[in-house]
């Protein structure tokens, strides 16, 4: 799999057919032996390898660069953000309540999250 990073195409995964070679190299160099006796056949043979090949740095750099992006405030100054969509986020919502001491708006709150956690990952933080 291939990504358009700024500089040009490059790869963020792959999938190798290594044939036998690698099991055969090792193989004549150590000296030890590398076949694979069939249980059923009784065939001897060295296997073949599929080598992929996946790193989690190159997906968040991908990741980076996919969501990146920079905005121009009213007062004419631009800030970075990262603007992930919301299928990546971990929790789906956080229920606040606004004043600890307001007992209507708490168990309205806690009535809303114990709603909410059934379907959705959520937290609750009435500090």
């Amino acid at each position: 799999m291939e990504y358009l990073y700024p500089r040009g195409f490059g790869e963020i995964q792959g999938i190798h057919n290594r044939t036998n070679f690698d099991l055969t190299q090792h193989q004549e160099v150590s000296g030890k032996d590398m076949q694979y006796s069939d249980p059923y056949t009784g065939k001897r043979y060295i296997p073949r390898c599929i080598e992929a090949s996946f790193g989690l740095g190159r997906q968040v750099m991908v990741s980076m660069l996919e969501f990146y992006d920079e905005e121009t405030l009213e007062n004419g100054e631009s800030r970075v953000v990262v603007r992930f969509p919301k299928q990546l986020a971990p929790i789906k919502f956080a229920v606040l309540p606004l004043v600890k001491k307001d007992e209507k708006q708490v168990e309205l709150a806690e009535k809303i999250f114990k709603h909410l956690s059934k379907i959705y990952k959520c937290e609750y933080d009435d500090g």
